[in-house]
């Protein structure tokens, strides 16, 4: 076939629309949102994945996993800064994102103070990098993981152990007054203590609980944390005044 053919046809194929973003809301301008781009080798026409296959995968993990439209909610332009904290914490999370040594984000404190939206927003970012992603809510996935049968549980484990990024919500949080059940954290020690050793792995805590808190729970698990966070261990003091959850509630 004539070469100019070629390459209209090509060129014809690429910029034709797919429809892959009504399903997921994300759009690709490399292959249209038709999962595949075309390329000329060998006097032919032939076709490859789009990087955003990978990209399309883990927004449907997230979706499974019960972020869903929030990780297109909170980013990091929506994060409101109205106090000098805020805009250190914003920072601190921007630079996570780029971050070539230190694989591990800890935020904990003051609840209502942005803690997850700035974690779902690093999320976000991870994932536009085609990194596989996976959210964890501590109290619904815990109390899952403990009616789980032997192989089941241990599939799972497996799963949290070599997700490339895992954020794990709301660590160790419990009913007001309980403590961590010794059951609590033998889990958190198993999914930490390998990711924290792998400088492959990424992993993103939020927690009600100060890195101090955790310290008196279990020295071993919260000093690796510790270790493995370097700048990005971050507490956010408790105050009133920080839960913009109560904004506008108050008398």
């Amino acid at each position: 076939m004539n070469e100019r053919i070629l390459e209209m046809n090509c060129k014809t194929m690429n910029e034709t629309p797919g429809s892959l973003h009504k399903h997921d809301g994300y759009f690709c301008e490399t292959c249209m949102n038709k999962g595949i781009v075309f390329f000329i080798k060998d006097d032919d026409v032939w076709s490859r994945n789009c990087e955003c296959k990978k990209i399309r995968k883990n927004l449907r993990l997230i979706e499974k996993s019960g972020l869903g439209s929030v990780i297109r909610d909170k980013t990091f332009d929506a994060f409101r800064v109205s106090a000098n904290w805020q805009g250190a914490l914003l920072e601190r999370a921007k630079s996570f994102v780029d971050e070539s040594y230190y694989k591990t984000f800890f935020v904990g404190g003051q609840p209502g103070s942005g803690k997850t939206h700035l974690c779902t927003a690093m999320c976000g970012e991870f994932i536009k990098q085609g990194k596989e992603t996976r959210y964890f809510l501590w109290t619904r996935e815990v109390r899952d993981l403990k009616g789980y049968g032997d192989w089941r549980y241990e599939e799972k484990m497996r799963e949290l152990r070599e997700v490339e990024v895992l954020y794990i919500d709301d660590y160790l949080k419990v009913m007001r007054g309980a403590t961590p059940t010794p059951s609590d954290m033998a889990i958190a020690f198993e999914i930490l203590n390998s990711r924290l050793l792998d400088p492959t792995k990424i992993t993103i805590i939020s927690s009600e609980l100060t890195i101090n808190e955790l310290l008196e729970l279990d020295e071993g698990t919260a000093s690796r944390i510790c270790e493995r966070t370097g700048p990005y261990a971050i507490n956010v003091s408790r105050s009133p005044d920080k839960n913009f959850r109560l904004r506008g509630k108050k008398e």
